[in-house]
């Protein structure tokens, strides 16, 4: 096997770099418990706002949980 085309290390680089910022924002909510219910939904979308305005090539970040998993609302 030799040596990567340069187009997919580009590619290769590009994904692990989202999926290392993905597992980041997975760890950070993981703690969302030790947030006040009421402030969660809020936190949490600030906090993707803020990814989605500082890598302006992702096109948008959204989380899936379960209904009233998050705040009970």
């Amino acid at each position: 096997m030799g040596q990567k085309p340069p187009f997919l290390r580009f590619i290769l680089a590009a994904l692990f770099l989202y999926m290392d910022a993905s597992r980041t924002v997975a760890q950070v909510m993981e703690q969302f418990e030790d947030l006040e219910p009421a402030a969660r939904r809020v936190t949490f979308d600030v906090m993707l706002r803020g990814i989605v305005a500082a890598n302006p090539e992702v096109l948008g970040a959204w989380t899936i949980g379960e209904p009233n998993a998050l705040d009970a609302l």
